[in-house]
């Protein structure tokens, strides 16, 4: 089995998209909206940055004894724009266009507030910006991928045996490595591999892997590991790592016609990042949909795909809608 990914066409054919080089560097900089930056409100407060330096106590009912205070503010800090355009770097990649930002921000925040009220809230200042920043990036660049795609150059195929991610045929585990077993202590039988480190669970994956491995219709499932397997590129930079792909059998039990990729929640993690997977799954499903499987030469004949995004508040409702 081979799993689909986001690629590129270019000269040569197609290769898996690479987020600098195909989205990053594409983003139109003079498209970036500073406005909400020039309406920051900066706090009035005398801002009280210190550096404490401690040391080991000799008196061991003290522990701990402060040595000195530094203030860290008594001359305040200069408006240096090199310093701000520095710390945006990772996020705007050409120093002079971040040096232009910065400028532009300080300047307009002059027209609301003294230079003294202005360095006091520096480092506020910068942080904004980068999260502003970072927030126009994410916007421009699903633009820039929402074009590839519209214009083709951007798919989400399997080509051939080469460009797709094909499962392990071992895997590397530590030696102090314990393996997962069932909730009964009972050894795994339906994991890819019968070793599976349980370092690499916490307890709602757990959960979700005990769920697996008693369901009849399953035919295999694989814990996917981040930085190391299967990953979906999308306009963000970092990978989409899900947590689980698992199969379904078919009515013959000898094999599987559906296969699921599942990135687990806890409910506390609903925020911008999850709906952004959330987004990018929506996209694979309905790209997938479109996927000729037969074409490949690769016995994904009468095969489909799925990808999901699960809650911790609702795994094993939508688990049993999977298996139903």
């Amino acid at each position: 089995m081979i799993l689909p990914v986001f690629v590129m066409k270019d000269r040569i054919g197609w290769r898996k998209v690479n987020y600098e080089m195909d989205i990053a560097s594409v983003i139109q900089w003079n498209e970036i909206d500073l406005k909400p930056l020039y309406n920051l409100v900066l706090s009035q407060e005398e801002e009280q940055d210190t550096e404490h330096i401690a040391t080991i106590s000799e008196d061991t009912d003290e522990l701990v004894k402060q040595k000195k205070v530094i203030h860290l503010k008594e001359n305040g800090l200069e408006l240096d724009y090199a310093f701000l355009a520095k710390h945006l770097l990772d996020i705007v990649p050409n120093p002079w266009i971040a040096y232009e930002f910065g400028n532009k921000v300080i300047e307009a925040l002059k027209n609301k507030y003294d230079k003294h009220l202005i360095m006091n809230n520096f480092v506020f200042i910068i942080e904004e910006m980068r999260k502003h920043l970072q927030a126009e990036k994410d916007r421009l660049a699903k633009g820039v991928f929402a074009m590839l795609l519209d214009d083709e150059k951007l798919r989400f195929l399997i080509i051939g045996k080469d460009v797709g991610y094909k499962f392990p045929k071992k895997i590397k585990v530590k030696s102090n490595s314990k393996t997962l077993a069932k909730n009964d202590g009972q050894p795994l039988q339906q994991s890819l591999f019968d070793f599976v480190p349980s370092e690499d669970f916490n307890e709602e994956e757990e959960k979700v892997a005990w769920y697996l491995e008693d369901q009849s219709k399953l035919f295999f499932w694989y814990r996917n590991r981040a930085k190391q397997d299967y990953a979906i590129q999308g306009w963000r930079k970092q990978k989409i790592y899900p947590d689980f792909v698992f199969t379904k059998n078919d009515s013959t039990g000898k094999n599987y016609d559906k296969v699921y990729v599942v990135e687990t929640k806890g409910i506390f993690l609903k925020n911008e990042d999850t709906k952004y997977k959330e987004s990018i799954f929506d996209l694979c499903n309905e790209k997938a949909k479109g996927m000729s499987w037969s074409e490949l030469g690769l016995k994904f004949k009468d095969k489909s795909i799925d990808f999901q995004v699960i809650f911790g508040d609702e795994w094993q409702r939508r688990f049993n809608e999977l298996f139903a």
